[in-house]
């Protein structure tokens, strides 16, 4: 990203603190590996549409926000979006999240759970972009396979993720 090596270090120091601060925030169930992949609409053309979740190993306790970043992270990991698109989902996301959490009673401090969301989006998005980006420029049959399953070739990824990582390192400032 614009800043290189110093703005990443800047990032580690900060993201630390930052998630004490997410560590602080009140909890509820978290699905943990809550990315599209992991939800399908029923009945689409219905009055009554219904949301199923599958992928349920990692269930558990977590800060409020934070497992709802994923829906951000995971499809500009598989260049399934871009980072523009990612910045138009950051609003509606956050809001369709606080209306379902509301819808079932909590009463709690918005800004609390923003904070949460832009964290999981930003600290956990840079920590997989760079790891993955460093897999797939390091090792040779880790970057065969994301070449394969992600359907892209290697340099595309990394033009990509660079772009991304800009984007998620801006998250992290906001939160």
């Amino acid at each position: 990203p614009s800043g290189g090596v110093e703005r990443l270090t800047q990032f580690q120091n900060r993201s630390n603190s930052l998630l004490t601060a997410v560590a602080s925030v009140e909890t509820g169930i978290g699905h943990i590996d809550a990315h599209p992949k992991n939800f399908f609409v029923l009945n689409h053309d219905t009055d009554s549409p219904t949301t199923v979740a599958v992928d349920w190993p990692y269930v558990g306790r977590s800060p409020l926000g934070i497992d709802v970043g994923l829906f951000i992270i995971s499809p500009l990991l598989w260049l399934e979006i871009t980072v523009n698109e990612a910045k138009d989902l950051i609003e509606p996301i956050f809001e369709a999240y606080l209306r379902g959490i509301r819808n079932v009673g909590w009463e709690g401090d918005d800004p609390q759970i923003r904070m949460s969301y832009l964290a999981g989006i930003g600290v956990y998005g840079v920590n997989r972009k760079i790891s993955m980006a460093h897999r797939v420029l390091t090792d040779d049959s880790a970057r065969n396979f994301v070449v394969e399953t992600i359907g892209h070739p290697a340099d595309e990824l990394i033009d990509s993720w660079r772009d991304a990582l800009e984007f998620l390192l801006q998250m992290t400032d906001e939160a």
